[in-house]
């Protein structure tokens, strides 16, 4: 804006007149609309908004005692084109993200030039991380930035360009600066160890199980992972709190104890992976074997006469319950028995029907 400038007011010949001063310009203002002479006036101009060119008006000055009242002072305005200086506000904006802590995803700077014109501007940025609300207008206006947390722990910098083909400094750059800390969520497993047991040709298949959850309770997602051939798991991934249950599958292995470890592994966890550690002990024991007692049926019948009583044999093992199947084709007998574990009897009953005298034998 032009500096104020000013009039003197006064009668030629001395005397002290009473005077007042006039104007109705939209562009000027007086410092004083009356006086005694002599007298200094002030004039201030106002340019903002005015268009280039020249502007001409007066300012009316009058007295009751003087004879030439009123007169009048031509004030001259001339505006002309100068340079537009395009501005931004705050020139740098700052995230920082720290996981599972509130963070404000959104920013915003302001675009102006400088004397207040309007003039166009288009917002560039090749940002993975950020997107803008919108990426062109006219001064005065404001963008929106978003910031994108998805990134690894680091500090990323990088600049969103505001050119404008009218501006004499086009263009200017607003510098965006991001922070993304690492994670503090903890992985915790409860317990971290388990153990299985499993007797050899039993049919009792052990099974154990453990918690997976995050310290704090944070809702993180987790994986767990295994490559053990005598395992496998339910719940091989989740979130939050969780809990894998771990099934025996190594039915014909050797006895003796085995040791391996199940990854839990987590990208949202600072102390990922860990391990819970799985002992196996496979306890011997000798493999089945049937036995009969007695061994050997004797039967003795008379042609045509009554049939012989029924005999038992008992089947029994050493020292498995291990259910057991009785198997004949032999047309002159028949076998019953009841629940078919070791341990029970076997009744065997005779029919002679069809059968002359003689000595018969089977198995």
């Amino acid at each position: 804006m032009p500096p104020p400038q000013t009039f003197r007011v006064y009668e030629p010949n001395g005397y002290s007149l009473l005077y007042g001063v006039v104007e109705d310009v939209s562009w000027l203002s007086v410092a004083g609309v009356s006086g005694f002479t002599e007298d200094t006036v002030t004039v201030y101009v106002f340019p903002a908004g005015l268009r280039p060119g020249l502007y001409n008006d007066s300012i009316l000055i009058g007295s009751d005692d003087a004879d030439n009242s009123p007169i009048y002072l031509t004030v001259s305005l001339g505006i002309t084109v100068g340079p537009k200086i395009i501005e931004v506000e705050p020139d740098t904006l700052r995230f920082v993200y720290t996981p599972f802590v509130e963070f404000s995803v959104t920013d915003k700077f302001v675009i102006s030039e400088t004397g207040g014109f309007h003039i166009p501007y288009n917002a560039i940025e090749n940002i993975s991380w950020i997107s803008l609300s919108h990426a062109s207008g006219t001064t005065e206006d404001s963008i929106t930035v978003y910031a994108n947390p998805s990134l690894a722990p680091g500090f990323y910098v990088d600049s969103i360009e505001i050119s404008s083909p009218t501006a004499a400094n086009s263009p200017v750059f607003v510098w965006v600066t991001f922070e993304v800390n690492e994670s503090q969520a903890h992985l915790e497993t409860d317990p971290d160890s388990v153990h299985l047991e499993y007797v050899q040709y039993s049919d009792a298949i052990p099974t154990t199980r453990f918690r997976i959850y995050e310290r704090d309770g944070y809702g993180i997602h987790f994986g767990v992972f295994e490559d053990i051939p005598w395992l496998y798991l339910e719940n091989a991934s989740g979130n939050d709190d969780d809990t894998i249950i771990v099934h025996f599958s190594g039915l014909s292995m050797d006895s003796g104890i085995y040791v391996d470890s199940i990854m839990i592994s987590s990208s949202e966890a600072i102390n990922s992976p860990i391990y819970v550690k799985v002992t196996l002990e496979v306890i011997y024991m000798p493999p089945p074997a049937l036995d009969v007692f007695p061994d050997t049926l004797n039967f003795t019948a008379p042609e045509n006469g009554n049939l012989p009583d029924s005999q038992n044999f008992n089947v029994s093992e050493n020292s498995y319950p291990t259910p057991f199947t009785v198997t004949e084709s032999i047309p002159w007998l028949y076998v019953i028995y009841d629940t078919g574990l070791v341990g029970s009897d076997v009744t065997v009953f005779i029919s002679t029907t069809n059968l002359g005298p003689g000595v018969y034998f089977d198995s």
